[in-house]
């Protein structure tokens, strides 16, 4: 709940539209690919709502994080 709660928080506090938002492959940010839920993931959802894309880095590529 940390992840999309901090989205929340920073939408609310910068003065910007966020159209892109990229993140790892972890359960923080989404749903694991094994695993079946037959909602969206909350910060899915939350990035939905301000109309905000959700992206995610490579696998195996964590320079991406910086």
């Amino acid at each position: 709940m940390e992840a999309p709660r901090f989205l929340r928080d920073f939408i609310q506090a910068v003065p910007y539209r966020i159209h892109t938002v990229l993140t790892h492959d972890g359960i923080q940010a989404t749903s694991r690919r094994r695993d079946v839920y037959a909602s969206q993931h909350i910060f899915d959802r939350v990035c939905d709502e301000h109309g905000i894309d959700h992206r995610l880095t490579k696998v195996n590529h964590s320079w991406a994080n910086g």
